[in-house]
């Protein structure tokens, strides 16, 4: 039954030695295709920071450290757009998942209908074996090199519908006024 799970989009995706295959994403929104992703980019994910790597064929193509705010995450894709043989419908981007750190660029990923990847950072880790030196700039291939070796199996992140967003965001601010009020009652 999983293998029957339905087909929700359908993209076609021009190699770069000019075959075109078919990137099937499955309900589970998993990556179902023999030649899957074209470009990966691992980004490791900061709270001042966002450090990029971008990788074709297993091997590094660019690096880029910029600051972590919406202004700078759009500007790194327009530079992106320009790059020669750059198609967002045939990248996958991946990070880790660390928190609030993660939204002005899964928000701006979300526009523009990238292909996204949410991982653990412990799985990344796990799945590199033991490794040492550790920066961000090694991060951010340790992950691209993980979404390119592992891109059958990787499942592709969902944006939240904006009404649970909303409701989260309201349960924290309840909870938080809760909070104050308790405070204020206690002498």
């Amino acid at each position: 039954r999983d293998r029957m799970a339905l087909v929700f989009r359908t993209r076609t995706v021009a190699g770069a030695v000019g075959i075109s295959d078919q990137l099937v994403f499955t309900r589970m929104g998993q990556m179902t295709s023999s030649k899957l992703a074209v470009r990966v980019i691992g980004i490791d994910v900061s709270k001042n920071w966002l450090d990029f790597t971008v990788m074709e064929e297993n091997q590094v193509l660019m690096y880029k450290r910029i600051e972590n705010n919406l202004i700078s995450v759009k500007s790194f894709f327009k530079e992106l757009k320009g790059c020669k043989g750059y198609q967002l419908s045939t990248t996958l981007v991946c990070m880790e998942h660390t928190g609030i750190y993660n939204n002005y660029l899964l928000r701006h990923l979300s526009q523009i209908n990238a292909n996204v990847c949410l991982e653990s950072g412990l799985h990344i880790k796990q799945s590199s074996g033991l490794k040492r030196g550790k920066n961000d700039k090694v991060d951010s291939q340790r992950i691209a090199l993980y979404a390119y070796k592992n891109c059958k199996e990787i499942k592709l992140w969902q944006p939240k519908r904006n009404l649970l967003t909303r409701l989260h965001h309201l349960n924290a601010l309840r909870n938080r006024l809760l909070n104050v009020l308790k405070q204020l009652k206690t002498p």
